[in-house]
């Protein structure tokens, strides 16, 4: 093998290398982007039944509250 076969076959296996480095990279970026926006999700679905339970209890204080006698 020539020394020129072999320069060129070195940088071609480095040119491989770099492709499969930049494929792997952006299905890593992507599957943190799925992550994120899976817990953003689910952060906002606690964020809304919170609310709602919160409204729940809000009422549910009131009611109490009302069915106490004032007393003066």
């Amino acid at each position: 093998m020539r020394e020129h076969d072999l320069i060129f076959s070195t940088r071609s296996k480095q040119k491989d290398n770099h492709h499969i480095f930049i494929i792997i990279y952006f299905l890593l970026i992507l599957n943190i982007k799925t992550i994120i926006n899976k817990y953003i999700y689910i952060e906002k679905f606690i964020g809304k039944f919170v609310i709602n339970d919160s409204k729940l209890q809000s009422k549910l204080l009131f009611k109490s509250l009302l069915s106490f006698p004032l007393k003066h």
